[in-house]
């Protein structure tokens, strides 16, 4: 998949999906989904026009916390078969209006036959125009326009935000659900207390960064990926009360039955599957070993050989 970050002009005619895709959930799978199998059908490329950063965010409306990163969202976009991903900077082109936008964006710079879109999509300055302005003014220059209608589940519709408040609400299984995927997150390694080794559950820790969303403070039940291999494990997501409160929550993961090399400086991908508990202050070091053990057999993981 080939990835612009600036408005660069295609040559060839191409099918294209607009909006923010924040998560990729179910709903917007549906929008992308349906632009590549266009895309093949017709011998175009595949192409997904979307931005770094919430729109909403840029326009000072919202402070939106992102559900995946841009790495994150390159790689599913790549594995749905993506020809090529623009993720601009939303302010290039926030003050353009919505005959601008087809025209400049559209026509000129991607070379559109068939556009997708979900049915809530807005655009235009200031996102005062929506899917009917789309359809008309594509129409003018023979642009065939597919409005996905909304994707529903348990009678509501899937949505971004609706996923950030199961997340919030460490609902990890009905937010893993809607996105067709756990949610994970994945920081460098860095130092810890070493407190988890004196204990015998030495951890992975790492820093959340800002702008990605920190789901409820807690115990989960996870999995990391290693070298392209999965591990059980156990993740503590908070401030750790008992050996002194952080400034701000972090990332501390217990992975079972790993054996392999320092990973300090890595990238590792954290995926979490379900929520064990809340983040308790012990009284002491052995109590909280004893609710560790507690935690991985709750779980039903293998205990440590």
């Amino acid at each position: 998949m080939k990835i612009l970050n600036s408005l660069n002009i295609l040559e060839k005619p191409t099918c294209v999906s607009l909006g923010f895709f924040d998560g990729i959930h179910i709903g917007h799978r549906a929008v992308i989904s349906n632009m590549v199998k266009k895309a093949k059908e017709s011998g175009l490329n595949a192409v997904v026009f979307t931005f770094s950063e919430s729109p909403k965010k840029v326009l000072g409306i919202a402070n939106i916390e992102k559900i995946i990163s841009d790495n994150q969202k390159e790689d599913i976009l790549n594995d749905m078969s993506v020809d090529i991903l623009y993720n601009i900077d939303f302010s290039t082109i926030m003050n353009l209006s919505a005959r601008e936008f087809v025209s400049e964006i559209l026509i000129k710079t991607l070379k559109v036959e068939h556009v997708f879109c979900g049915f809530n999509y807005k655009f235009g300055k200031g996102g005062s125009s929506d899917t009917k302005e789309l359809f008309k003014l594509c129409k003018e220059h023979g642009i065939t326009t597919n409005i996905v209608m909304p994707v529903t589940f348990d009678n509501q519709v899937v949505s971004s935000s609706r996923i950030r408040n199961y997340l919030k609400d460490g609902k990890i299984d009905i937010a893993n659900k809607l996105l067709k995927r756990p949610f994970s997150y994945q920081f460098p390694i860095m130092h810890g207390n070493r407190i988890g080794g004196k204990i015998g559950y030495p951890t992975i820790n790492q820093e959340l960064k800002d702008g990605i969303i920190i789901p409820k403070i807690g115990v989960y039940k996870s999995y990391v990926l290693i070298d392209g291999k999965r591990f059980d494990s156990v993740t503590n997501i908070g401030i750790s009360p008992t050996i002194g409160n952080r400034d701000k929550p972090n990332s501390e993961t217990f992975i079972l039955n790993y054996n392999g090399e320092n990973l300090y400086g890595k990238n590792i991908e954290v995926f979490l599957l379900s929520y064990i508990r809340n983040e308790i202050k012990f009284e002491s070091l052995d109590e909280l070993k004893l609710q560790i053990e507690k935690d991985i057999h709750y779980n039903k993981i293998p205990p440590i050989k």
